[in-house]
């Protein structure tokens, strides 16, 4: 199962190594930088799944998850993350996970395929999901 994916992120380095990631798993990957560009680009792009960093210059933190959600309440959103804090943090039961920024993008990519196997989970349940998404990606390859 290919996955159209959207990165919202402003950190260059880790938007490549995730993206980089994503990409040779066979996914489409888009990536913004701001706030703006990740609106416009929510509603043409379709993504499967977002991937957001609260942390982007000149926007509320939570303002965007909020403006997403709005827009689209069933599509996934991740908070992708440094603060290891936002954990604890009560507005994060309005995204669909957090994922800790680590250096391993396999862990990465992993926690995104997850969500990704949540998402189309049937009535086989989740082990089910996960195994005809693997099937899937590894036809592809």
């Amino acid at each position: 199962m290919v996955a159209n994916i959207l990165i919202i992120d402003d950190q260059p380095y880790l938007k490549e190594l995730i993206s980089n990631g994503l990409s040779l798993a066979g996914h489409h990957v888009f990536r913004v930088e701001n706030a703006e560009d990740a609106v416009e680009n929510f509603r043409w792009c379709n993504p499967d799944i977002v991937l957001l960093d609260l942390y982007l210059h000149g926007y509320e933190r939570w303002d965007l998850l909020h403006r997403l959600k709005l827009q689209d309440h069933g599509r996934p959103v991740l908070i992708v993350t440094i603060h290891e804090d936002l954990l604890n943090d009560p507005r994060l039961a309005e995204a669909n996970g957090c994922i800790i920024k680590d250096i391993n993008a396999h862990m990465v990519i992993k926690q995104i395929e997850d969500a990704l196997c949540l998402r189309a989970k049937n009535k086989k349940g989740l082990k089910a999901a996960r195994k005809t998404y693997r099937k899937q990606s590894q036809a592809q390859k």
